[in-house]
């Protein structure tokens, strides 16, 4: 699931940054940037490039780090994590998760909803249908959603399932999805 943080990795890869930082100033501490010699550029723009490249993956895996864990905390109702699972954290991603946890906690006890309930919208598929009136003399209803339905023989409408539902059970709506 989530690789236990290599953090002897990202220290070599900080102190490589560091040094490629520390050759970049020994180059050019002595000289005005327009006075820099043509044999130095391709050093510079070596040294530049794979200090941007470390950057770059530095910041890749802890934002994939920081993003499973996100995803860790929206799957589980309950944000206790395993002791198996703790052991793949590192201690600054054992802080974050627990602040995450608690600001999403809060604001859900603040809104009083519980945002581990449903993970996605709702398919307008599943919860719309399409229905044909198939009994004289309906007229007009107003639905529990607010929206009014002027029910005539024949016409058909796209409306929510739970609107119509009793309608169609009683066989004054044919459901035609």
């Amino acid at each position: 699931f989530l690789s236990a943080y290599n953090e002897d990795l990202v220290r070599a890869t900080v102190q490589e940054c560091n040094q490629h930082f520390d050759e970049i100033n020994k180059m050019t501490k002595a000289v005005p940037a327009d006075a820099i010699p043509m044999d130095c550029a391709p050093f510079l723009k070596l040294h530049e490039a794979a200090l941007m490249r470390n950057k770059r993956c530095l910041l890749a895996y802890h934002s994939y780090r920081l993003d499973k864990l996100r995803e860790m905390r929206s799957e589980t109702a309950n944000a206790v994590l395993t002791p198996d699972i703790r052991a793949t954290f590192g201690e600054a991603e054992l802080d974050f998760y627990s602040e995450y946890d608690r600001l999403v906690s809060n604001y859900g006890a603040q809104y009083g909803v519980n945002l581990t309930a449903d993970l996605s919208p709702p398919d307008a598929e599943e919860h719309y249908v399409q229905v044909r009136v198939v009994q004289e003399g309906l007229g007009k209803i107003v639905t529990e959603s607010g929206n009014s339905l002027v029910l005539e023989l024949g016409s058909t409408h796209f409306v929510r399932r739970a609107d119509v539902e009793h309608l169609v059970v009683q066989g004054m709506l044919e459901q035609l999805d």
